[in-house]
C-alpha cells in the first residue's frame, strides 16, 4: 500500500503563462427531467481530463483559476452546476436526492470520457461536492482513474443532535425548509475571496435546505462500511482551520478507503477553500495537486 501523509507551508507562486484555452457550456437534461448547467476549458492538446463537483450554495465558475492552473499542465477541465445551484434548475441549495446529484455527474463524466477517450479522467469534489463525489467513485470506480476531495463534507461533529432531529422531520414534512447556515468567513483568510463570495449574485447565502442536509447525514451513515471498498488513487487535501468541514472527515476517509495509493494533505490553518486561500497557501495546494496528477497519469 502506498499512502502518505503530509504537511504544507505556502510558497511563493511563481509568475505563470496560461495556454491557449477554449471554453464551452451548455444544458444537459439531469435526473428527473431537471436543466443542469456545465462549462468546459479545453486546452489544445488534452493530456488527462477532470471533472469538478463544487460545493454547497456555490457554482462551477469560481473554479475557473483552478481550471486555467490545470490547463497549464495539459487538462480538459470539466464542472457542473448542481441542481439547485448556479445556473442549474431547482429550489435553491436543495439535493432531493444524493443519487440524482450523482447521475448528474455522471452526464458530464460521460461526456469528457468521450470526447477525450483514451486519455485518464479525474473527479475532483469540494466540500458537498467531495461527498457527492466520494458517492460517486464508490458506485462507479470503473470510469474513473482517479478521486480528489478538496475539504469533503464528510462530517457532522459539530451539528448539534437536536438540529439534526428537526432536520429528519422537516425533511419528511417540509424539505425546503431553510436550516443550514455557512458563514462566509470561513471560506478563507483571504479578505478579498471572502468579500467576492458575498458580492456573487450566482452563490446563494440562505440556510441549506432540510432534505440537503438529512440527504448528506444519510450518506454519511452509509460511508464507513463502504469505505473499504474504494481502490482508486485517493488525494484528500485539507486545511487544518476548516471550521465550515471539519479535517476530521478528511482524515477518516483517507485512513478507511480501500485504496492501495492513498495520499492526505494537510495544509495548516488553511480555512475552508483551500484553492482561494491566501495566495501562498492556493499556490501550494496547486503544485500539489499537480504533482499527484502527474504521478497518477505515469501509470497510464
Amino acid at each position: 500500500m502506498k499512502a502518505s501523509l503530509s504537511f504544507s507551508t505556502a510558497a511563493t507562486p511563481p509568475p505563470r503563462r496560461v495556454r491557449a484555452m477554449r471554453s464551452f457550456d451548455g444544458q444537459l437534461s439531469g435526473a428527473g427531467g431537471r436543466r443542469i448547467y456545465w462549462q468546459s476549458w479545453l486546452p489544445v492538446r488534452t493530456s488527462f481530463a477532470v471533472v469538478i463537483a463544487h460545493g454547497a450554495c456555490e457554482h462551477s465558475g469560481r473554479y475557473q483559476r483552478l481550471a486555467e492552473y490545470l490547463l497549464e499542465q495539459g487538462a480538459a477541465v470539466y464542472a457542473l452546476d448542481h441542481r439547485g445551484h448556479g445556473r442549474s434548475e431547482g429550489s435553491r441549495a436543495y439535493l432531493d436526492r444524493f443519487e440524482h446529484a450523482c447521475q448528474d455527474i455522471d452526464q458530464v463524466v460521460e461526456m469528457a470520457r468521450q470526447a477525450h477517450r483514451g486519455r485518464p479522467l479525474f473527479l475532483l469534489g469540494h466540500s458537498l461536492g467531495g461527498a457527492l463525489a466520494l458517492r460517486y467513485a464508490l458506485k462507479r470506480q470503473g470510469k474513473l482513474a482517479g478521486l480528489v476531495l478538496s475539504s469533503p463534507a464528510v462530517a457532522l461533529d459539530g451539528v448539534p443532535s437536536g438540529l439534526m432531529m428537526i432536520a429528519r422531520l422537516l425533511s419528511v414534512v417540509a424539505p425546503r425548509t431553510p436550516l443550514y447556515p455557512i458563514a462566509a468567513q470561513g471560506i478563507s483568510r483571504d479578505p478579498a475571496e471572502v468579500t467576492a463570495y458575498q458580492n456573487d449574485a450566482l452563490i446563494y447565502r440562505g440556510k441549506i435546505p432540510a432534505r440537503t442536509v438529512v440527504e448528506l447525514a444519510s450518506f454519511l451513515e452509509w460511508l464507513p462500511a463502504a469505505l473499504p471498498a474504494l481502490r482508486l488513487p485517493l488525494l484528500v487535501l485539507h486545511g487544518t482551520a476548516d471550521t465550515l468541514a471539519p479535517d476530521t472527515g478528511g482524515k477518516r476517509v483517507h485512513a478507511a478507503a480501500g485504496s492501495l495509493d492513498k495520499s492526505l494533505q494537510l495544509y495548516e490553518g488553511g480555512y475552508h477553500e483551500l484553492f482561494n486561500e491566501l495566495p501562498g497557501m492556493r499556490e501550494q495546494v496547486c503544485q500539489d495537486l499537480s504533482r499527484w496528477l502527474k504521478r497518477q497519469q505515469g501509470k497510464y
